[in-house]
């Protein structure tokens, strides 16, 4: 089977890797913009962000080596997302999705967030999921439209693979993975839509804590200011615990220590 030379050239380089990447990351690329007020004025700061993002500059953080693939739009920030990546040594294969990449705007005086999402519906060729996963010792996808098919066939490829769902972004699935890391203030609501997953093991992110085993952990501290990053570092250090052997109990207790810590000190692994 020939591949697009075109869609192969937006991916490159997929055969010129120096060393394999030992995580593959489906997706979770957003451009956020956190809005500020300071008496009658708005400050806005833009940055590369997204569950992907984060989970891939803490992975790298830890030693494993990561590759992102995502579809992104032609937009204003295009250029923006790729040189944050390039600055950081990290791997990222993308195509257009001939729309916007996806925003998130969070108000911080009133602790609004805003998802524009972008739902559209891209067909990919398993041929080059299956170059981009060739090496790698595990996968983690991001839920989105265009990725939520692809997640059996990487259990069909008996590749570990971990899910992070954002409910925010798609609350109906059902595929098979080793891990399903949801994001979620409403538990119920969480349990019923993993009830049409298969996974080895469930794990919620909740307003009060982590939902792990049928009991919520709550840590002494729980700051809205830094879940989104707590979370991606709960995930990385996940994924490295069950990489190097740990059970799915072991690896969440060695987690949980780090979310628990970067939830109080907004700092990253690498700083603690």
């Amino acid at each position: 089977m020939r591949i697009d030379p075109y869609i192969k050239e937006q991916l490159s380089p997929l055969f010129s890797e120096v060393k394999p990447p030992d995580v593959a990351i489906l997706g979770g690329i957003e451009v956020e913009h956190t809005i500020k007020k300071c008496s009658d004025n708005y400050s806005i700061e833009t940055f590369i962000g997204g569950n992907g993002t984060r989970t891939a500059l803490e992975l790298k953080g830890l030693g494993i080596v990561p590759s992102i693939l995502a579809f992104l739009g032609q937009d204003e920030f295009l250029n923006m997302v790729l040189n944050f990546f390039d600055s950081r040594n990290i791997s990222v294969r993308w195509t257009p999705n001939n729309l916007k990449t996806q925003r998130r705007l969070t108000f911080t005086d009133t602790g609004e967030v805003i998802l524009q999402r972008n739902d559209y519906i891209i067909t990919i060729n398993p041929i080059f999921i299956e170059e981009f996963i060739y090496n790698v010792k595990a996968v983690l996808v991001n839920v989105e439209r265009w990725n939520v098919d692809i997640i059996d066939f990487l259990s069909y490829e008996k590749k570990m693979t971990f899910v992070h769902a954002d409910l925010d972004i798609i609350d109906s699935f059902s595929f098979s993975c080793k891990v399903l890391f949801i994001k979620s203030n409403d538990i119920p609501k969480a349990l019923e839509t993993a009830s049409k997953a298969n996974y080895e093991s469930l794990i919620i992110f909740n307003a009060d804590g982590i939902y792990f085993d049928g009991l919520t952990i709550k840590p002494d501290v729980c700051s809205k200011e830094y879940r989104d990053q707590a979370v991606s570092v709960y995930e990385a250090v996940f994924i490295e615990a069950v990489l190097h052997s740990m059970s799915y109990a072991q690896a969440h207790d060695y987690a949980f220590r780090y979310f628990a810590y970067v939830l109080a000190n907004g700092s990253k692994i690498e700083n603690i």
